[in-house]
């Protein structure tokens, strides 16, 4: 028989063959919304690639490639997995002595399943005080992990780490917990969990590390506001500025967690439509702030005025 484990991510039931390293629902008698399989040997399907990756490894390959069929979407990591992904499942191959494919998972192939589901998955952190909940947009390396922490000092609890999904169902829009799992890059572990130094890398040649969080916040909370965080080495003081909806629009189009591709998803116009709405009816801000992580302190001030 093989194994299975239930999990609970963004109010989906998961259910898996593959151990997460993550802690375990309770709820195991609810339907699974998402089932994660592991397969013993290679695809025998044969799709298109639609997608590479501009990011190229050490081999110079792309970072990842996408593949289409009429069934569903293969993501192949060079020298790592490949994963077949469809509306509520991911089917998982890996080799044997292969580079643990958790990470690669929890990624963008588990955010293009939501999406096929319905979801709307936007590249954002996310966090909450008394029910109310900011999320925090960004490139890579804006420092959206980092903030995190530090609002996670100051009493807030973070819901998700790197990814948002809301469900256009929902009468309100409302941010439930994702995986117990926060990125870090070195120097953001020595401030914030020294402890966890020698935590395994994201990916291998990375330096981020992958960090399991004790604690997980499962109650939902309503979204307040959306903050896109600019870092300026030059800043003297935090800054924070209303966006305008239309600029908000363009903002969360480019922040989708699978922009990328964005254009191969179905019912663009009903997902546009979406975000067109979440701009206008939710606050959205820039805050311009300095680096530093004695500076980070004020930037917080700032959010957490936002939720009170």
């Amino acid at each position: 028989m093989k194994p299975c484990y239930h999990y609970r991510f963004h109010d989906l039931m998961v259910t898996s063959e593959i151990d997460l390293g993550l802690p375990e629902s309770k709820a195991i008698d609810d339907e699974a919304n998402i089932k994660i399989m592991r397969r013993g040997g290679p695809f025998s399907v044969n799709p298109n690639s639609i997608y590479k990756s501009p990011r190229l490894t050490s081999e110079l390959k792309p970072n990842f490639e996408i593949k289409q069929s009429d069934e569903g979407y293969l993501f192949s990591f060079p020298n790592t997995t490949d994963i077949w992904v469809q509306a509520g499942s991911l089917e998982v191959a890996t080799s044997s002595g292969a580079v643990n494919p958790i990470p690669y998972l929890l990624a963008k192939p588990l955010s293009l399943a939501m999406e096929l589901m319905g979801r709307i998955v936007i590249h954002a952190t996310c966090c909450s005080l008394s029910g109310q909940a900011i999320g925090m947009m960004g490139h890579s390396s804006a420092g959206k992990s980092t903030m995190s922490m530090a609002l996670q000092e100051r009493g807030l609890t973070i819901l998700s780490d790197d990814v948002i999904a809301l469900d256009p169902g929902m009468p309100s829009l409302t941010v439930h917990a994702g995986p117990g799992i926060s990125k870090l890059w070195p120097d953001s572990c020595q401030r914030y969990m020294p402890e966890s130094l020698n935590a395994p890398q994201v990916v291998p040649g990375s330096d981020k590390k992958w960090l399991v969080r004790e604690q997980v916040h499962h109650q939902p909370c309503k979204l307040k506001a959306l903050i896109l965080l600019d870092r300026v080495a030059q800043q003297s003081a935090p800054e924070l500025t209303p966006i305008a909806p239309e600029k908000a629009l363009t903002t969360l189009i480019g922040v989708a967690h699978v922009a990328e591709f964005e254009n191969l998803l179905p019912k663009r116009k009903e997902r546009l439509r979406f975000l067109a709405e979440l701009a206008t009816k939710t606050p959205t801000y820039q805050l311009t702030y300095p680096t530093g992580f004695e500076r980070l302190k004020e930037s917080c001030e700032r959010l957490v005025e936002l939720l009170n």
